[in-house]
């Protein structure tokens, strides 16, 4: 089905919505903030060492978002072009109808 491959990417794009949170800057303030609550049950990690991975996290959701948007757009070109197509078929097949009934006549 044509619509499989966008329905994938809507899912897709979701599933990354999801993890991004309305403002990336914002999620981002607030997981630093978690980070820093966590930082003495954890110990073990430098704190600058773990507000690196969140960044390194939103920066790969945020690519795999315009990933996900590139590909919906590219299925929907694919299937814009499908559907044009698809309209000049029907109307030369109206047209050589008409022919024939006229021909018929």
């Amino acid at each position: 089905s044509p619509s499989l491959p966008l329905s994938r990417s809507l899912f897709g794009k979701s599933l990354c919505s999801q993890g991004e949170g309305e403002n990336v800057v914002d999620r981002q303030k607030e997981v630093e903030l978690a980070i820093c609550g966590l930082f003495f049950c954890f110990g073990g990690q430098d704190l600058e060492e773990a507000k690196g991975n969140v960044n390194k996290r939103i920066e790969y959701i945020s690519a795999e978002i315009e990933r996900q948007e590139k590909q919906i757009k590219d299925v929907e070109d694919k299937q814009e072009k499908i559907k044009e197509h698809c309209i000049k078929l029907q109307k030369a097949l109206q047209a050589e109808q008409q022919k024939q009934q006229k021909t018929t006549q």
